[in-house]
């Protein structure tokens, strides 16, 4: 009573009268729990209560109410039954053998039931102070997940999945490729500067990687009254935007926090030839719906998942936040750092998690320069070539906030899923890829 500032006088009689009385009962402030939840819920704590989902299944005969993890009844049922101990043992008391003998007549009724009517509850857990007897409602934090995407390659996506898993929210910040900010060609750049990628527009990647497909072409009359520039950056938001959407809805995660969709930067560098680019709105333009939403693709600016605009997401609104390097640090401008550096928001990043570089100590596995296809040292990884300037005031932000951990997934360990219908391996299939989803549950 004292440590819930419940001790006052009549209080504390009426608590005597009961767990004094001759009938013994047991003390368990039942109520009480259900009453802490219930204030921290008015007292706008709301958001850091469980977000686990559970099923309660229940009966309008029996009263029961089993809490589950499982979806069905016959699954929560057996589950259940698994956890009763009803095998009667030689040194059993007479109270124990009645115990279990009335367990046994309980399951045999319980298994006459066919199926109970469910509903989705949060369950609360707590934590009592041994000492002191104070109870805390365990609270679940309030976390945000920072991915840097784009949509050169699939895996970013698959990435935003498996976020969509955790109950957090994630903001996923749309960067573009280099060509996108180049207003003029130079056919000779890669020469006097090795490692540093091309120089060309996005003119030249529509020229070069365009093929005539009527959807294709039905897909960029959306643009038509743009340049080039501005196609190229207007349809790989709205293809950015519309992938992001799905992958979040796509799977059945009944915790899932919300996403969010910035505007970030374009990068400094082109590692592969205009020829050799993938033209990244003929690989996804199909998988889009034609009434897909038209974002405006100005830097820095939020959108929610139907697309409306939102005010600069508030990161102090969040308890834990972490950040992946999946992607290019193009978006990462002053005011961004600003952001991610002040006090009270770098004291909440747990976690930042970089998708790149090499071993010094093993063999290359990743691709040096190759000609007239890609200009870039192979100890660059792509993450990070992108916009090496940018990379670099992220780097030495973390390096002046060390109580950050920053954890390395290099290039060496990450495994090909690549998978052949031939002996002589030339007939690529996608078993591999296929697999992967599936026994990672991304499918």
């Amino acid at each position: 009573l004292a440590s819930n500032r419940l001790d006052g006088d009549f209080m504390k009689q009426v608590a005597l009268c009961h767990y004094t009385s001759q009938y013994n009962p047991p003390r368990k402030a039942f109520d009480f729990y259900a009453a802490a939840v219930l204030t921290h819920f008015i007292q706008a704590e709301a958001s850091l209560l469980s977000k686990e989902i559970s099923r309660m299944f229940y009966s309008n005969e029996y009263g029961l109410t089993l809490v589950s993890k499982s979806e069905t009844w016959e699954a929560t049922l057996e589950s259940y039954v698994s956890r009763i101990d009803t095998k009667v043992d030689p040194g059993d008391s007479d109270f124990i053998k009645t115990k279990k003998e009335y367990f046994q007549r309980e399951i045999s009724v319980m298994r006459t039931i066919e199926d109970l009517p469910q509903l989705l509850v949060r369950d609360i857990k707590f934590k009592l102070d041994l000492v002191s007897k104070e109870l805390f409602v365990v609270k679940t934090p309030k976390r945000l997940i920072i991915t840097s995407g784009d949509t050169s390659d699939v895996d970013g996506f698959l990435a935003l999945a498996e976020y969509s898993k955790t109950g957090a929210d994630a903001l996923f910040v749309m960067n573009y490729p280099g060509y996108v900010g180049e207003n003029a060609d130079d056919d000779n750049y890669h020469l006097s500067h090795p490692g540093l990628g091309y120089k060309y527009t996005s003119e030249q990647v529509f020229k070069s990687q365009t093929k005539e497909i009527p959807t294709y072409t039905e897909f960029l009359q959306r643009y038509e009254k743009l340049s080039p520039n501005e196609m190229m950056k207007g349809a790989m938001t709205d293809i950015g935007f519309a992938i992001t959407q799905k992958v979040w809805e796509d799977l059945p995660t009944e915790s899932k926090g919300n996403c969010f969709f910035c505007i970030g930067g374009i990068n400094a560098i082109n590692p592969f030839s205009a020829k050799a680019v993938k033209n990244e709105i003929l690989v996804y333009h199909s998988t889009i719906p034609k009434e897909s939403k038209r974002i405006d693709p100005v830097e820095g600016t939020f959108y929610d998942m139907s697309g409306k605009q939102q005010p600069e997401l508030d990161l102090l609104q969040y308890d834990e936040i972490y950040m992946d390097f999946n992607g290019s640090m193009a978006f990462f401008e002053e005011k961004w750092r600003a952001r991610l550096s002040h006090p009270a928001v770098a004291q909440r990043i747990c976690g930042v998690f970089i998708m790149g570089g090499v071993y010094a100590d093993a063999t290359p596995m990743t691709m040096p320069s190759i000609p007239n296809v890609l200009n870039r040292f192979s100890s660059a990884t792509m993450n990070q070539l992108y916009h090496p300037p940018r990379t670099a005031a992220f780097f030495t932000m973390l390096a002046q906030n060390r109580h950050i951990p920053v954890f390395t997934i290099t290039n060496n360990v990450v495994d090909d899923l690549t998978t052949f219908s031939d002996a002589e391996k030339k007939v690529k299939t996608m078993d591999g890829v296929t697999k992967f989803l599936a026994s990672n549950r991304l499918d």
